[in-house]
């Protein structure tokens, strides 16, 4: 009994944000009409409303965290949105591991569009230098030895 339909908790998730986001619709309307026409459990629907909200909260801040990785606006409306999402996962939600959240963003683009390998790079590259940076100050080297804006721009 495997429905191929059943929107999983981040696709509604994305689905919400990019209404909220593109759209201008209130999040909070937007989000119990998606939840109450879903078939998502409680705990999907608290991934749900975590992810909605915490990418909402800090919208500013995960826009200047992509914004080296976007020269120019894509194409496609869900973009943006997956990115801030999935930065917001990355970079807030310590317990859902790196490599979950770059599979559903991939997942995600490979359900809406041909950009799935746009997306996966993107998501890497931001994984690549939050963790070269982490790394780096965690240790506490020496300033000359942190990564160059050249090669990290968001260090």
């Amino acid at each position: 009994m495997n429905n191929l339909n059943v929107a999983t908790a981040r696709e509604v998730a994305l689905n919400v944000l990019t209404k909220v986001l593109q759209q201008k619709s209130y999040s909070n309307i937007q989000l119990n009409f998606s939840l109450n026409n879903s078939t998502l459990d409680e705990r999907d629907k608290a991934l749900v409303t975590q992810l909605v909200y915490g990418t909402i909260q800090y919208k500013l801040f995960l826009e200047y965290q992509i914004k080296h990785l976007l020269r120019a606006k894509p194409k496609e409306s869900f973009v943006v949105p997956l990115l801030l999402m999935s930065v917001y996962q990355l970079q807030f939600l310590d317990k859902i591991p790196d490599h979950a959240v770059l599979n559903s963003a991939n997942e995600l683009a490979k359900k809406n569009a041909r950009v799935t390998a746009r997306i996966n790079w993107l998501t890497g590259f931001y994984v690549m230098c939050n963790v070269k940076v982490h790394f780096y100050r965690r240790w506490a080297k020496p300033r000359s030895t942190y990564p160059s804006r050249k090669v990290c721009p968001s260090g």
